[in-house]
């Protein structure tokens, strides 16, 4: 497990590079996600820490001033890093804009920056993920299905420009045997489904298309464009016959009626009850595991 330690002032940029390194196979702890209403947060915390095999310490201008419990998390951190061989790598400071760290221990650990490229600075902390996790045996979501608990875990794709909108369910389903996967775009999604084989699809109806879907379509039908292209058997590696759940806004009549023509597991209309969303997926699991 990575952990994403962060000032609050900084969440925005830490939410993308959570779901970065989450669409990489990563398992990621970061508190919006993970912590949930009436755990003990600083004892949440602090085991998370102890428990993780990486820690990414996002340093900014604000973090690294900051008073409060993220100067709490990095000291934690710099502890697990005592226990550790000399040679280890367990903290990978992050900076996203220029600012000089100010505990003196991280001086001497190689930092990352995600400016002036951020693209860059996220393949970077890929390539030391990597090479940490696959030196302690960590298997990624990629190479799980050697394991056999971790092949029983269900592997689900949401698709949904907003990220917010996902958030109330991750923490729950990944905590009941799902691994969750967030695509913001028709571009990202139908990436995903050719390089990971996927047990479940929850679908948005409107999202941006990019150019994955084809020219000339509408982010109002790109969820549409996208189950039809799944059907047909159009994405290379995606089941056609994968389950499906649209989870969406009231869609246009005729819009609706094409969707479930094309033959959907379930269809929640936004606002959805958190417990009808872990119902459906629920039902679903024992399907799909019945099936395997």
């Amino acid at each position: 497990m990575i952990f994403l330690s962060y000032a609050k002032e900084d969440e925005k940029i830490a939410e993308k590079i959570y779901y970065d390194l989450k669409n990489h196979g990563y398992d990621v702890w970061f508190s919006k996600v993970s912590l949930f209403a009436g755990q003990k947060w600083k004892a949440e915390i602090k085991k998370a820490i102890k428990n993780s095999k990486l820690f990414v310490a996002l340093l900014s201008s604000k973090s690294v001033t900051k008073q409060g419990y993220v100067q709490n998390e990095l000291k934690a951190a710099l502890e697990v890093l005592e226990s550790l061989p000399e040679t280890e790598v367990f903290i990978i400071p992050l900076r996203i804009e220029e600012c000089s760290p100010t505990h003196e221990k991280l001086l001497d650990i190689h930092w990352v920056d995600l400016f002036p490229s951020y693209e860059n600075g996220i393949e970077e902390i890929l390539r030391s993920c990597k090479y940490r996790l696959c030196n302690i045996s960590i298997s990624l979501s990629d190479s799980q299905s050697q394991d056999k608990k971790e092949s029983n875990r269900i592997k689900a794709l949401f698709v949904e420009d907003e990220a917010s909108a996902t958030q109330p369910y991750f923490w729950r389903l990944t905590k009941i045997g799902f691994d969750c996967i967030l695509a913001q775009t028709g571009d990202e999604a139908v990436e995903e489904l050719r390089k990971r084989k996927y047990d479940i699809i929850s679908l948005d109806i409107m999202f941006p298309p990019g150019r994955a879907l084809g020219e000339n379509i509408s982010p109002i039908k790109a969820g549409l464009r996208l189950l039809e292209m799944i059907r047909a058997g159009q994405i290379e590696n995606c089941n056609k016959d994968i389950d499906v759940i649209v989870l969406t806004a009231r869609m246009h009549q005729e819009i609706e009626s094409q969707i479930k023509a094309f033959g959907i597991s379930a269809y929640l209309q936004k606002p959805i009850e958190y417990s009808n969303v872990i119902e459906t997926f629920s039902k679903l699991k024992e399907k799909i595991k019945s099936q395997k």
